[in-house]
Protein backbone atom coordinates (compact mmCIF):
# COMPACT_ATOMS: atom_id res chain seq x y z
CA UNK A 1 0.00 0.00 0.00
CA UNK A 2 2.74 2.14 1.10
CA UNK A 3 4.11 1.43 -3.17
CA UNK A 4 0.84 2.95 -4.39
CA UNK A 5 0.94 6.22 -2.21
CA UNK A 6 4.58 6.62 -3.36
CA UNK A 7 3.83 5.83 -6.89
CA UNK A 8 1.11 8.41 -6.94
CA UNK A 9 3.18 11.20 -5.29
CA UNK A 10 6.07 10.53 -7.94
CA UNK A 11 3.73 10.52 -10.62
CA UNK A 12 1.90 13.64 -9.77
CA UNK A 13 4.72 15.40 -8.96
CA UNK A 14 6.47 14.82 -12.35
CA UNK A 15 2.68 15.36 -13.90
CA UNK A 16 2.39 18.65 -12.48
CA UNK A 17 6.22 19.70 -13.39
CA UNK A 18 5.31 18.81 -16.95
CA UNK A 19 1.71 20.83 -17.59
CA UNK A 20 3.74 23.99 -15.71
CA UNK A 21 6.32 23.50 -18.62
CA UNK A 22 3.52 23.31 -21.70
CA UNK A 23 4.51 19.18 -22.02
CA UNK A 24 2.40 16.13 -21.76
CA UNK A 25 1.14 15.34 -18.52
CA UNK A 26 0.48 12.16 -18.48
CA UNK A 27 3.35 10.31 -20.43
CA UNK A 28 5.82 12.34 -18.06
CA UNK A 29 3.53 11.23 -14.97
CA UNK A 30 4.05 7.26 -16.79
CA UNK A 31 7.70 7.52 -17.15
CA UNK A 32 8.67 9.05 -13.46
CA UNK A 33 6.73 5.94 -12.58
CA UNK A 34 8.72 3.78 -15.12
CA UNK A 35 12.02 5.34 -14.07
CA UNK A 36 11.22 4.76 -10.34
CA UNK A 37 10.51 0.47 -11.17
CA UNK A 38 13.56 0.63 -13.59
CA UNK A 39 15.84 1.52 -10.43
CA UNK A 40 14.66 -0.13 -8.17
CA UNK A 41 14.88 -3.14 -9.57
CA UNK A 42 18.29 -2.47 -10.98
CA UNK A 43 19.45 -1.66 -7.21
CA UNK A 44 17.46 -4.90 -6.12
CA UNK A 45 19.71 -6.95 -8.54
CA UNK A 46 22.73 -5.39 -7.58
CA UNK A 47 22.29 -5.57 -3.89
CA UNK A 48 21.41 -9.49 -4.49
CA UNK A 49 24.57 -10.03 -6.50
CA UNK A 50 27.04 -8.10 -3.51
CA UNK A 51 25.24 -9.87 -1.04
CA UNK A 52 25.47 -13.15 -2.67
CA UNK A 53 29.22 -12.34 -3.24
CA UNK A 54 30.21 -11.50 0.30
CA UNK A 55 27.83 -14.05 1.46
CA UNK A 56 28.99 -18.06 2.86
CA UNK A 57 25.77 -19.29 1.95
CA UNK A 58 21.75 -18.82 1.12
CA UNK A 59 20.97 -17.92 4.33
CA UNK A 60 22.80 -14.60 4.78
CA UNK A 61 20.92 -13.19 1.40
CA UNK A 62 18.32 -10.35 2.88
CA UNK A 63 14.70 -10.91 3.06
CA UNK A 64 12.02 -9.88 0.20
CA UNK A 65 10.72 -7.22 2.71
CA UNK A 66 14.03 -5.64 3.78
CA UNK A 67 15.41 -5.74 -0.10
CA UNK A 68 12.46 -3.65 -0.82
CA UNK A 69 13.59 -0.70 1.62
CA UNK A 70 17.26 -0.79 0.76
CA UNK A 71 16.22 -0.51 -3.21
CA UNK A 72 13.45 2.42 -2.84
CA UNK A 73 16.34 5.13 -2.07
CA UNK A 74 17.62 3.85 -5.61
CA UNK A 75 14.16 4.44 -7.04
CA UNK A 76 13.91 7.87 -5.72
CA UNK A 77 17.35 8.78 -7.13
CA UNK A 78 16.40 7.24 -10.36
CA UNK A 79 13.20 9.98 -10.59
CA UNK A 80 15.57 12.75 -9.40
CA UNK A 81 17.79 12.16 -11.94
CA UNK A 82 15.63 11.93 -14.60
CA UNK A 83 13.63 15.40 -12.67
CA UNK A 84 17.30 17.19 -13.22
CA UNK A 85 17.82 15.92 -16.72
CA UNK A 86 14.24 17.06 -17.88
CA UNK A 87 14.61 20.27 -15.76
CA UNK A 88 17.53 21.23 -17.67
CA UNK A 89 16.61 20.48 -21.03
CA UNK A 90 13.14 22.28 -20.39
CA UNK A 91 15.06 25.45 -19.05
CA UNK A 92 17.34 25.86 -22.13
CA UNK A 93 14.49 25.92 -24.84
CA UNK A 94 13.74 29.36 -25.93
CA UNK A 95 10.02 30.99 -25.38
CA UNK A 96 8.44 31.55 -28.28
CA UNK A 97 6.98 34.97 -28.06
CA UNK A 98 4.03 35.92 -31.01
CA UNK A 99 4.40 39.48 -30.49
CA UNK A 100 7.88 39.66 -32.31
CA UNK A 101 7.02 38.16 -35.65
CA UNK A 102 4.02 40.85 -35.73
CA UNK A 103 6.76 43.18 -35.38
CA UNK A 104 9.12 41.85 -38.19
CA UNK A 105 7.23 43.54 -41.06
CA UNK A 106 6.64 47.01 -39.51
Amino acid sequence: MLLYIVLFIVGRFFYKTANDNDKNGWAHGILSIVVFFIGTNVASILIVLAFSAFADDATDLPGEFSLIFMALPFGFLACWGLYKLLFYNWSKEEKFNENIIDEIGK
